[in-house]
């Protein structure tokens, strides 16, 4: 929303009455990034900020900010196994056996990096901060850009989804 004053247009953001929305993002989540030859990009969330921003839908009466929390395991464990979290962490140690291969882990669209069990845990922090600041009703809604990786199986990686937050979210 602009308002114009005596010295020109003033940004005020957008108000939202009666409603409360969060969104979810950190500079942690920005140090990320999965290896340069992935079409994957998690820089994605971050522009998406950046543009929002500057179009003031991120300020305002009802509109604010939250960090995200790396889950813990015990929420990681809601939907995927402990054998294949184990293997994700070793992955991402550089302790890749070919076991994983068989879990998705190393294909062309879920690379081995150094960060990505981090990362994942992250992003599913993410959103589960957005759900619970829905349930304790301190947001009507929230959003998790850099979320929504619904394609990862109890115990397999695909379609660059390592850990599905989603899933976890509905636990």
């Amino acid at each position: 929303r602009r308002v114009r004053s005596d010295e020109g247009a003033v940004d005020e953001g957008v108000t939202l009455p009666g409603r409360r929305a969060i969104f979810i993002h950190s500079q942690e989540l920005e140090k990320y990034s999965y290896p340069p030859d992935c079409p994957f990009r998690t820089e994605r969330a971050t522009r998406l900020r950046r543009v929002l921003f500057s179009m003031g839908l991120l300020f305002g009466d009802g509109i604010s900010e939250a960090p995200p929390v790396p889950a813990d395991r015990k929420a990681l464990k809601l939907f995927h196994t402990p054998r294949y979290l184990h293997a994700l962490q070793n992955a991402a140690k550089g302790k890749w056996e070919a076991s994983a291969l068989h879990m998705g882990i190393g294909t062309m669209d879920c690379p081995v990096f150094r960060d990505m069990y981090d990362y994942a845990v992250l992003a599913v922090g993410a959103t589960l901060v957005g759900v619970q600041k829905v349930i304790l009703g301190q947001a009507d809604v929230t959003f998790n850009p850099s979320g929504g990786f619904h394609h990862a199986r109890p115990e397999q990686a695909a379609g660059f989804c390592y850990i599905n937050d989603n899933a976890i979210a509905c636990e």
